[in-house]
């Protein structure tokens, strides 16, 4: 298992070791884009056999059941006629986006990182601590899963967190009565944070749908928040 760790480890995990379910969800979710990459396949009318043994090869290389196998019988699964049929299915699919730079994923995570700072700072309002933690979550999941699934999940975190802060404006106001200064600060770095998150989104997504909207309505919420 450890080397299904070493394979599939990112930078945002700073070096710590995956643990089982972890490993367990990423395969599931790189399983997950090959089924959509035969769906896209088919969507173009590119005939069937063409790729699916080669995808299911993969799929049954990829099962977390077969986590606990050593390399050597795995290994068949990932040959270089596997290799040609992907690169061969991403020349006939073409490319959905642009691909986000390291500088700019380095961005956002610093921005994740300053915010998850501030959880354990104990003179932050508790209402406002639980709300940045879920936060944060959201957004670190969304770029840890950005390898296997591209810029889907940084949208959706954007538009899940646009709906936590909507939702939570009388514990935003709450909190900014208890403690001014605390929650200046901390809302200051989410809005950076979201800023940077949707600066990127704009650059790579060639569809990049509401999300700028979605943007200046979670700044005109945190704004209006009275200090």
């Amino acid at each position: 298992m450890k080397w299904w760790a070493d394979v599939l480890a990112q930078p945002a995990d700073k070096g710590e070791q995956l643990k089982e379910t972890e490993i367990s969800r990423r395969l599931v979710a790189i399983i997950d884009q090959v089924d959509q990459l035969s769906i896209l396949l088919r969507e173009r009318g590119v005939p069937e056999v063409l790729y699916h043994n080669a995808h299911l090869k993969i799929k049954n290389g990829l099962s977390p059941a077969k986590m606990s196998q050593r390399w050597i019988e795995i290994k068949p699964h990932f040959g270089p006629e596997i290799i040609t049929a992907l690169r061969w299915a991403e020349w006939a699919v073409g490319s959905l986006e642009d691909t986000i730079s390291n500088e700019d994923r380095q961005d956002i995570q610093a921005k994740i990182t300053e915010l998850e700072a501030l959880l354990g700072d104990d003179s932050l309002p508790a209402a406002l601590r639980q709300i940045l933690r879920r936060q944060v979550t959201e957004l670190r999941s969304a770029l840890e899963d950005y390898v296997i699934y591209g810029i889907g999940p940084l949208e959706k975190a954007i538009k899940t967190i646009t709906a936590d802060i909507v939702s939570e404006q009388e514990a935003l106001t709450s909190s900014a009565n208890e403690n001014p200064e605390e929650t200046r600060k901390a809302l200051d770095k989410l809005k950076s944070a979201m800023a940077t998150t949707v600066t990127v989104i704009d650059k790579v997504a060639k569809t990049a749908g509401n999300i700028g909207k979605l943007w200046v309505i979670s700044k005109e919420v945190l704004d209006k928040i009275p200090f």
